[in-house]
């Protein structure tokens, strides 16, 4: 009889228990008929760990229940171990054993190879077979662990509370001016997601005071889906900005931070908007063993490559995607024409943000992925004109919508102040360009930035170079400093010329 997939509790700071000679031979004994040929003599795996270690295994250390049930009713599908997954089939073994062979089988389990688990008793096996005598298929691993959890890693962070509110935002809200939800405690020590009402939409604040054992350099990793922010001692230390998976590489931050020994305030701040959800917190350095976790710990999974899904314009007509861009706001308005020559508009900011030429997008993150998070344009030339860009004003921008002409090129119309404004970027005769009309309704100048904290050059036969790779030509009056090109627009009818340079 093989215990196939059998593991068992996590690591507890106890006493080394002394067992009885006869039992701990007894329970060796049976431990090598029935379960080393999976799990090895030494617990590591046989066949060079192709089978779950039991050693040092976090599903055989704590409370025996987990373990118990694994070997009365056995296991099945896939099961992680020591950041291995495994998928065996582990038969159930409670027909063949007795409660106290069982009990004997753990004993010595949780008792060796660096194991530190309280003897199991024939009477506790007896009480778990009969509070699931009924059950009549083998476990899968969500469904033991929903039921009896592995113990939480140890947390540096004690008097942790969760807060938690409710709405829809496209980045981290201003907790202060919010109501919350709820307020709970984290017994643990552990940032939690878990009993949260709401899948969708909603903020989560934790704060509690963080133990740093020594004085020195501590190298802290913060990742999370969506966005997140974390403080230290008051300070900001690191944050996670925009939407995306956590597993995504790009969205794992590393901050060295030097701390004092003792206790300092942490709080950690984090958004979920929609679809997938979680947060990975853990540091290094002085006086910590390897890596200490403030969070499940979150093991990063390789993405398969997304196929291409080219949504670029194949005929006349222009092509429209609003959706998340990266370095632009959330569901910018983006056009792809037919000539190679796209942009983003941010409706929230009433300006174009981005240009780029050649194709458009490719929209397999949002199509076929998770559907959310943010991706980039899928052509050449990409230049982000800046931020802020567009007409300055004291009262804020208010996008009207826009219309389509008949090839589905939108003239977008927004109010800045009293000036109503009609802005058409149409392609131009050339491979890339963009004719951008803007029509001004309204009394006085409008000052417009045309581009900011990006290389501007005058060129002596007219316009300016942004950024080595675009001319932009306009018959509006301009100012040039040493990362900033300002137009005075009056009311009329103004063209900016964006062509690519050879």
């Amino acid at each position: 009889m093989r215990l196939r997939h059998f593991h068992v509790f996590p690591a507890v700071a106890l006493t080394v228990f002394a067992f009885p000679a006869s039992a701990e031979e007894s329970g060796k004994q049976l431990y090598t008929t029935y379960c080393s040929a999976c799990h090895a003599p030494d617990g590591k795996g046989a066949t060079g760990g192709a089978f779950p270690p039991l050693a040092k295994s976090p599903w055989v250390q704590g409370e025996p229940h987990r373990a118990i049930q694994t070997i009365l009713h056995g296991l099945t599908g896939k099961v992680e171990v020591l950041d291995k997954t495994y998928d065996l089939e582990m038969p159930p073994q409670g027909a063949v054993l007795n409660d106290q062979q069982i009990a004997s089988i753990l004993t010595y389990v949780r008792s060796s190879w660096g194991n530190k688990g309280k003897p199991v008793s024939e009477a506790m096996v007896k009480s778990e077979r009969s509070a699931t005598s009924k059950r009549n298929k083998p476990w899968t691993a969500p469904e033991i662990l929903k039921v009896y959890p592995l113990p939480h890693p140890k947390s540096p962070i004690s008097d942790l509370i969760r807060t938690t509110y409710e709405g829809k935002w496209g980045s981290l809200p201003d907790f202060k001016k919010l109501k919350s939800t709820s307020v709970e405690e984290e017994h643990h020590g552990i940032l939690n997601l878990d009993n949260i009402a709401a899948k969708d939409h909603f903020a989560v604040v934790w704060e509690g005071q963080l133990n740093v054992p020594k004085d020195g350099t501590y190298k802290i990793v913060l990742a999370s889906d969506d966005e997140s922010a974390l403080f230290i001692g008051g300070k900001k230390i690191s944050e996670v900005k925009g939407l995306g998976a956590l597993n995504d590489a790009k969205r794992s931050k590393t901050t060295k931070v030097a701390l004092k020994q003792g206790e300092t305030p942490i709080r950690i701040e984090y958004f979920e908007y929609q679809g997938n959800q979680g947060i990975s917190l853990s540091w290094t350095g002085p006086g910590i063993k390897g890596t200490q976790w403030m969070s499940t710990p979150q093991k990063s999974q390789k993405k398969r490559p997304l196929p291409v899904i080219d949504i670029s314009p194949t005929g006349s007509e222009s092509v429209i995607y609003n959706n998340f861009l990266n370095n632009t706001t959330p569901r910018s308005l983006a056009v792809g024409h037919p000539n190679g020559a796209n942009y983003a508009f941010s409706t929230r900011h009433c300006a174009i943000e981005l240009l780029w030429s050649g194709k458009f997008i490719n929209a397999a993150q949002h199509w076929i992925a998770r559907g959310v998070g943010r991706t980039d344009p899928a052509g050449t030339n990409l230049i982000k004109l800046g931020s802020p860009v567009g007409f300055v004003s004291e009262s804020p921008a208010r996008f009207k919508g826009y219309t389509l002409d008949k090839l589905r090129r939108p003239t977008l119309k927004y109010l800045i102040g009293e000036h109503e404004i009609t802005d058409a970027p149409m392609p131009g005769d050339k491979p890339g360009q963009m004719v951008r009309t803007i029509t001004i309704k309204g009394s006085g100048t409008l000052p417009f930035i045309a581009a900011k904290g990006i290389k501007i050059e005058s060129k002596a036969s007219g316009g300016f170079v942004l950024g080595d790779t675009w001319l932009l030509t306009t018959d509006a009056k301009s100012q040039v400093t040493a990362d900033s090109l300002t137009l005075e627009f009056t009311p009329g009818t103004h063209t900016l010329t964006y062509t690519l340079i050879p």
